[in-house]
């Protein structure tokens, strides 16, 4: 039996009844004995999609952190040190540390271990877990690692171990036999998106949040396979966001907003290798690996306070038979507008996104608004853009609301929410291609570049994001003891390949969630424990199916 496997046994049946149980009976006295312990440090540990950058996020919808912009994580150790955050006024002061622990120019320790064990009772469920793919049954994994900085340098490993026990279900029909039967049926031929990958169980160690970096003045350059999060959003990015983990990639950036007299900039350019899945379609002799580039780039206006004003480029290429070149890296810079006529049958050879966005938080109120829209691919000609700017397109929109209450202690309550469509329209590129005149198709999909958004089978963007349209509302608790949150989540898919009965014409699949998770602190471990209920109508337009989402964890500190 392979390590994964012990893991995922020890994790998924020991941890599934331990955990819950603790949370259960932990005498309250238990939490109060954590302010006897050394705080934890944590700020080489503040990653894309993990627990503290939501928390951070919060404390600076209070104004208990400076104003920074939130649209380029994940945060260097020196960002998240240049918050400030006072020790005194946030509900995990006494638990965790964001500041240096001494003036020495060595630093070193261990990233917190953490087990995870997740169950789904009858389909996978899932999303913004990195690297894991959550199918149905158990999915375990291990993430542990270690830091060390000097000076300027620093280097963090932080790997994942997992294994999804991934137990059958009622696939939907592809028509691609095979290993094909196994790939999404919304775009079978043209997206890497598995449905199940494969009917075995699936496994893997992934290098998860490792980077090495160098700030100097000013500038900051990296190698990484950290996760990444572009925009405001927070649950769905629509352009780059940790539901399929990080990738290798190389950056370079500001270390922090640079002062431009109107406001402030602050941008990185990134270029990067994106994996394919076992199962992803693929055209004859292409390399199925894509060479990645893209930019963020955010502006802060003078006199207006919490702001943020933003863009993105994300751009796939068919990986180089060749060195790369610098043209190659330079592809976000070009304009997404090409001159061509509508008789002209060929295809876009890129795969090109674009987004706009903007962030405002105003402290004083407790307040967050923030919004994105997003293009895929180019226009045909620069009339074709001024007509259709909507087509291919899609927006996320939401709101953050902070309370607090400082009496007897610090706790803070967030009421969230975003509302996001991808369900595009695909209208001025009929042209030479009339077939494909008047007729929706999903988002992130390339007939060129066939694997589409994605990076080893899960996309990039929003886990509902493939073609649908979703909306998160949900409540938040931050108190010394822990956190608990109360979610609920709705998605729809337009699944055009599975035809309903003639009494059934819907052809809509949508799925809605409710859930509830808690983090409790005892002694020196998080306790973690969720439970969700999920409920799929009209599933792959044929039959209603529920199932039960069950999540627990632990990480210790040393």
């Amino acid at each position: 039996m392979s390590p994964l496997s012990h893991i995922s046994r020890a994790v998924g049946s020991g941890w599934l009844l331990l955990v819950p149980l603790g949370l259960l009976l932990q005498p309250h006295g238990v939490v109060g004995q954590t302010r006897d312990l050394t705080r934890a440090p944590v700020a080489f540990e503040v990653f894309a999609g993990g627990e503290f950058d939501p928390y951070l996020r919060t404390l600076q919808n209070r104004g208990i952190v400076r104003p920074y912009p939130w649209s380029a994580r994940a945060f260097s150790v020196p960002e998240v040190r240049g918050l400030a955050v006072p020790d005194s006024l946030h509900p995990w002061a006494q638990r965790y540390s964001f500041a240096r622990a001494s003036d020495s120019p060595y630093e070193y320790g261990w990233i917190r271990p953490r087990l995870d064990a997740i169950f789904n009772s009858a389909f996978p469920f899932g999303g913004n877990d990195g690297p894991l793919w959550v199918g149905r049954g158990f999915t375990s994994a291990i993430r542990f690692g270690g830091f060390l900085r000097y000076g300027r340098v620093s280097l963090v490993i932080a790997p994942v171990a997992f294994r999804a026990e991934n137990r059958a279900f009622e696939l939907a029909p592809t028509g691609v036999g095979g290993g094909g039967q196994y790939r999404n049926p919304l775009t079978p031929t043209t997206a890497d998106i598995p449905q199940r990958f494969g009917a075995e169980t699936y496994q893997r160690l992934d290098p998860g949040n490792s980077t090495l970096r160098l700030d100097v003045v000013g500038a900051t350059v990296a190698i990484s396979t950290a996760a990444q999060q572009w925009g405001p959003s927070q649950i769905h990015p629509l352009v780059l966001g940790p539901n399929a983990g990080g990738f290798s990639h190389a950056f370079v950036g500001t270390t922090r907003p640079v002062d431009l007299w109107i406001g402030q900039g602050h941008a990185r350019i990134v270029a990067g290798r994106l994996e394919p899945s076992a199962y992803t379609p693929q055209r004859v002799g292409q390399d199925p690996r894509h060479l990645m580039t893209g930019l963020v780039a955010i502006f802060l206006p003078r006199g207006l306070s919490g702001l943020e004003l933003g863009i993105t480029r994300f751009s796939h290429t068919e990986w180089p038979d060749r060195r790369i070149r610098l043209d190659d890296l330079l592809k976000p810079f070009e304009t997404i507008i090409g001159e061509r006529t509508h008789d002209d049958d060929r295809e876009f050879p890129d795969n090109e996104l674009a987004s706009a966005f903007f962030r405002w938080n105003v402290p004083d109120a407790g307040f967050e608004i923030f919004g994105e829209w997003v293009r895929i691919d180019g226009a045909w000609d620069t009339r074709t853009f001024l007509m259709e700017p909507d087509d291919l397109a899609g927006y996320a929109l939401g709101m953050r609301r902070v309370w607090e209450d400082r009496a007897p202690e610090p706790r803070l309550t967030v009421f969230r929410g975003e509302v996001f469509s991808t369900l595009s329209s695909h209208r001025e590129r009929g042209g030479a291609r009339p077939q494909l005149a008047f007729r929706a198709r999903p988002m992130y999909q390339h007939s060129r570049l066939v694997q589409g958004h994605t990076h080893r089978g899960q996309l990039l963007a929003s886990p509902a994001g493939h073609g649908g349209q979703g909306s998160t509302l949900a409540i938040d608790r931050y108190h010394p003891g822990g956190r608990w949150t109360l979610e609920w989540e709705r998605r729809l898919e337009r699944d055009r390949t599975v035809r309903p009965p003639v009494d059934e014409p819907a052809d809509t699949d949508v799925t809605y969630a409710l859930g509830f998770e808690m983090v409790r602190f005892t002694g020196s471990v998080d306790l973690e424990f969720g439970i969700r209920g999920v409920y799929n109508l009209n599933r792959y337009l044929q039959d209603d199916a529920f199932n039960l989402n069950l999540r627990v964890g632990a990480s210790a500190s040393f």
